[in-house]
């Protein structure tokens, strides 16, 4: 898929004669499949660490830091990947020409917070995937992503399907709390971002460790022959 898209940006660029705006689109939508991407790639968490689950419990951490843990250690790097395509993006942004009306503020600020919600919607996204891997590991495929059958397709399609859902249900709070903030300081556009996205940050990272400390109780409880 990212050759794909590469391939089609290089192609419509060639074809327009103003490669840096196709580049900046084609950042965008790059940053946008990152989780989608890393998801079916990149399963440094539970979704792999549970088939060792007799050695995790052995580990003198308790349940939700070692969640928390986990987390992260697939959270980062996609946000790492996103911000930097995101960074590519800004850089196009010079040399595009771009007919949208975006105040510089707004746009700085917005910049600004790219990090944070990069870092905060990725946390979220992977504590999902986690929570699937511990509380259904029967449902879930857990180890390295191989070949299956179009049943394996079909299974994996709805959990796809049903992490999307479950995101979508974690962000209705932070996403009421950031319009909130936005619509009341709507006259000052840097300030109204700053402050919303702040806000929403805030809401959807207490969701999210509200989530792992129970998932880390979930953990505990857990036996060996649930994941077997």
């Amino acid at each position: 898929l990212p050759m794909l898209v590469i391939g089609v940006a290089a192609y419509v660029g060639w074809k327009t004669g103003n490669l840096a705006q196709v580049v900046f689109a084609a950042s965008l939508v790059m940053a946008f499949l990152i989780p989608f991407g890393v998801n079916m790639t990149v399963r440094s968490d539970l979704r792999t660490d549970m088939l060792h689950l007799p050695l995790l419990k052995s580990l003198p951490i308790a349940g939700g830091d070692l969640v928390l843990m986990e987390v992260l250690s697939s959270a980062l790097p996609m946000a790492a990947l996103q911000i930097l395509f995101v960074a590519i993006g800004a850089a196009m942004l010079l040399f595009t020409g771009s007919p949208l009306k975006i105040a510089p503020g707004a746009l700085a600020a917005a910049l600004a917070a790219v990090p944070v919600v990069s870092v905060v919607l990725c946390t979220a996204y992977c504590t999902i995937l986690n929570a699937s891997a511990v509380l259904f590991p029967a449902w879930v495929r857990l180890g390295q992503p191989g070949t299956g059958g179009i049943e394996m397709m079909g299974q994996t399609m709805l959990t796809v399907l049903a992490n999307v859902l479950a995101q979508l249900r974690l962000l209705l709070i932070p996403a009421a709390f950031g319009g909130a903030i936005w619509y009341a300081l709507k006259s000052y556009p840097a300030v109204a971002i700053g402050a919303g996205v702040l806000l929403a940050c805030v809401a959807l990272s207490s969701e999210c460790y509200g989530i792992m400390l129970a998932l880390g109780q979930a953990f505990e409880r857990a036996e060996p022959q649930q994941v077997s």
